[in-house]
């Protein structure tokens, strides 16, 4: 038996994907956190490489996130269907949280090599971050082209697309 798309199950699926990226670095961080000694957290500006380059690549992450996800909704043409757009949507959603989950858990390695808690304080607010992106409903009709039609089934999200 084939399953009406809704726009509550296809935003219950992004959900479930932006969830299931952000627990790596959650659960990474946390095990390596307990497990850890001697953590202490330094703020030197020493000759450590990677003092400068996990927040620059946290930064660039969510620039370079923002910058290609704007890209990928501007060219989603009008005339396509709501599920042609939903599925354009969702490459750009996860392309975007891939440009943020990435630097988190370059953060989490950067922990586990150093124990310098700053690293883990990096990942901690690019998790924050990516929290701040989860899908909505308000998000979807904010970012998409809609047209009335599509627009009218942004208020019935229970219905058949």
């Amino acid at each position: 038996m084939k399953q009406n798309l809704t726009l509550t199950s296809y935003l219950r699926t992004l959900s479930i994907i932006h969830t299931s990226l952000i627990m790596g670095p959650i659960i990474l961080g946390a095990l390596l956190y307990f497990d850890t000694t001697k953590e202490s957290i330094r703020f030197s500006f020493d000759l450590n490489t990677l003092f400068y380059v996990v927040p620059i690549v946290g930064l660039a992450g969510i620039f370079i996130g923002n910058l290609l996800y704007r890209n990928f909704l501007a060219r989603i043409p009008t005339n396509l269907s709501l599920k042609q757009k939903l599925v354009r949507y969702q490459t750009a959603s996860i392309t975007k949280y891939a440009l943020v989950e990435v630097p988190a858990f370059l953060g989490v390695f950067a922990f586990m090599i150093t124990h310098n808690l700053f690293f883990l304080l990096v990942s901690a607010v690019l998790v924050l971050y990516f929290i701040s992106l989860r899908p909505t409903i308000s998000g979807l009709a904010k970012n998409l082209k809609l047209t009335r039609l599509e627009k009218s089934i942004f208020e019935r999200p229970d219905e058949p697309i």
